[in-house]
């Protein structure tokens, strides 16, 4: 069961966070993507990186390939970065973002991930908050040397992963109003998702019981069970 979640925080005026995922019967397959707020017209940053990526892994299938998370794939992807700013005229502070690309094969229950920049994960039971060095992102964008950049933060894979939940750092923005009780919990976005909407009618209850986050939030949860 795939449900997927993106929302605009309540301190930003357009949302910075983009994301892919596609579904087949063999895997699931996508990216996460969060514009810095610093950064100018991020969400034209994280869009790039999930248009890319979506382009990468809808060629591979209509070409009859099977896509995969490689350095080669990450190389020319960077590549293909380079040369819109190149052509655009682009300063790196307007390609300030963070990328989460994935990719989860239903058989062998592996989670293969290149995590460049924060974010949170839940893998099965266990949740990781991704930091860099001295809680600063490291964006792959400023890197001397790309090459170097991926060597310094290598592809992870996981092994019998039954259910993930992929997100930017959002979800760690929520907050709960001082002015309403509430036993509610952002625990509830972190459970397997029952159905397609599960995250979707989460977030609404959360709103409801006066939650609200002041970053944007994009989520990818899934779990092989349903």
């Amino acid at each position: 069961m795939l449900s997927t979640l993106r929302k605009i925080g309540e301190d930003h005026t357009t949302c910075e966070d983009s994301m892919f995922v596609h579904e087949t019967d063999g895997y699931v397959m996508g990216v996460v993507a969060d514009g810095c707020s610093s950064g100018v017209n991020s969400e034209f940053a994280s869009g790039l990186i999930c248009k890319l990526i979506k382009h990468y892994i809808m060629g591979s299938i209509n070409r009859g390939l099977i896509p995969e998370v490689t350095f080669d794939v990450l190389i020319k992807t960077n590549r293909y970065v380079k040369l819109t700013m190149m052509n655009l005229g682009m300063d790196s502070i307007e390609m300030l973002t963070t990328m989460l690309f994935f990719k989860y094969d239903k058989s062998t229950k592996d989670l293969t991930i290149q995590v460049l920049g924060d974010g949170v994960l839940k893998l099965n039971d266990t949740l990781e908050i991704l930091n860099q060095s001295d809680n600063k992102v490291d964006y792959f964008i400023e890197a001397d040397s790309f090459r170097e950049h991926l060597n310094k933060y290598p592809i992870r894979i996981y092994k019998g992963i039954e259910s993930f939940i992929i997100s930017t750092d959002g979800p760690l923005s929520y907050k709960k109003s001082e002015l309403y009780e509430s036993n509610m919990t952002t625990d509830i976005l972190f459970s397997k998702p029952t159905n397609t909407t599960y995250l979707q009618r989460m977030h609404n209850i959360l709103s409801r019981n006066h939650w609200y986050h002041t970053d944007d939030v994009t989520m990818i949860s899934y779990d092989s069970s349903k």
